[in-house]
């Protein structure tokens, strides 16, 4: 008799300990969805600056025409509108994908394979406007130091510590996005089920 309900007391708590195992798993997936789908929005908000920045640049480069009296020539003009139309295009195809990257509703293997995807994205978008930027930089050193003002010299100074605190800035931006795409595949290492 005593066995037989210590059989049926160790039948009872074990069926409590798969519930409460079960309902654990579940806290820690949902939890950890919640955590990506932060990280999604977080990301979404820090892609916005890139694109206004990138509208922005025309109007700096009117100022520095029109204003100061730099005269651009032929490959600057085309390295600008590369530069500005890839930027745009970049950061808006990497909303969209990231947009579609739902962690509350996709599997984790979509969500896996999607967030490499972006982060692939980044790294060639990063490495294009890089080279991009490299072009744009020389040749407006070039436009600029064959133009014929008055304070060349305060302008190549006022262009280079632009570029000395730009690209720190833009640096850490790109660290800080890249980390939270990183994060997000990160936090999906643990979970082998399906959303319900």
């Amino acid at each position: 008799m005593e066995l037989e309900d210590l059989k049926k007391g160790w039948d009872e708590l074990s069926g409590r300990l798969d519930t409460a195992e079960d309902k654990l798993r579940a806290l820690t997936d949902r939890a950890t969805r919640e955590r990506a789908d932060d990280l999604r929005r977080r990301t979404e908000r820090r892609l916005f600056l890139p694109i206004v920045a990138a509208g922005l640049l025309p109007l700096l480069m009117y100022n520095l025409c029109n204003i100061v009296g730099v005269e651009l020539n032929t490959f600057c003009l085309v390295a600008l509108v590369l530069f500005i139309a890839f930027a745009l295009v970049n950061n808006l195809s990497l909303l969209v994908q990231l947009h579609d990257i739902d962690p509350i509703r996709s599997t984790v293997s979509g969500i896996c394979r999607r967030t490499r995807r972006l982060r692939r994205q980044l790294l060639w978008g990063v490495a294009v406007q890089l080279v991009l930027m490299f072009a744009l930089v020389l040749s407006l050193v070039i436009c600029i130091v064959k133009s014929d003002i008055a304070d060349r010299e305060a302008v190549m100074y006022g262009f280079w510590g632009g570029l000395a605190v730009g690209l720190p800035i833009g640096l850490y931006r790109f660290m800080r996005i890249y980390g939270d795409i990183v994060n997000m595949e990160h936090s999906f290492r643990g979970i082998d089920n399906e959303p319900e």
